[in-house]
């Protein structure tokens, strides 16, 4: 007898990052529902880092902060930089080794230049408008308070914080891994981001929800890099 050869029907596999993307708009949906109904929150939250006493935030004769304030621009120089030169030198290298190589700088090349770059730094804090804490009236400015999703005219840069964003961004590295490297990279990237934020808060710098979307809009823009590079099959590669 001959045995039917038919081949088996392909499983559709999900994608592994579902559940995280999943978590991650519920969350920022519940967390925008927040601060839209409550955005004194903001201002509570600045206030407790801001002394009546000299009229200036705490943060601003901390030489912690001021140090992880400086050294952001340089870490993200670093990276910058060395993701051209892993460019550069990946075309030296033959085979699927050296298209792995192009395809993963690139990517974070790509997502860099979406996230850090295009969405936080040109679409949201060159033209949203939202003045600092330190800029408005309550704290010592001359500027109004604004809700952080209703764009302002004052020509402020703080929605949203571009040195919590360039933190954030360490989980792009993530995706560039298994669902456990995912869900470590942002994890990673979550508590690096939050921490610079947390110094650019006690700067006056930003609002805590300035800090907060910095994290939402740095992730989606390096997810949306990812889906992309998936559907054009370039993602996930093997190192073999």
């Amino acid at each position: 007898m001959t045995q039917n050869s038919s081949p088996a029907p392909k499983r559709r596999i999900a994608p592994r990052i579902a559940p995280l993307t999943l978590v991650m708009a519920l969350s920022m949906l519940a967390l925008a529902v927040f601060f839209v109904l409550w955005p004194e929150s903001d201002m509570a939250g600045s206030a407790v880092f801001y002394r009546a006493d000299i009229q200036n935030f705490a943060g601003k004769d901390s030489i912690v902060v001021m140090a992880i304030y400086k050294f952001i621009p340089l870490l993200s120089t670093g990276v910058i930089v060395g993701v051209v030169l892993a460019l550069i030198g990946s075309f030296f290298i033959h085979g699927a080794r050296g298209r792995v190589w192009r395809v993963r700088a690139g990517f974070l090349a790509a997502a860099l230049a979406l996230g850090p770059g295009l969405v936080v730094d040109v679409v949201l804090k060159d033209c949203w408008g939202r003045a600092r804490p330190s800029e408005i009236v309550e704290f010592g400015g001359k500027a109004r308070f604004t809700p952080a999703f209703l764009p302002s005219d004052q020509g402020g840069h703080s929605f949203v914080s571009g040195h919590a964003s360039a933190g954030f961004f360490v989980a792009a590295f993530g995706f560039l891994g298994g669902a456990a490297a995912l869900r470590r990279g942002t994890l990673i990237g979550l508590v690096f981001g939050s921490l610079v934020g947390f110094g650019r808060i006690t700067q006056g710098g930003h609002f805590l929800s300035d800090v907060v979307f910095a994290f939402y809009f740095t992730w989606f823009s390096i997810w949306l890099v990812w889906v992309i590079f998936r559907k054009l099959g370039w993602l996930p590669l093997s190192d073999a």
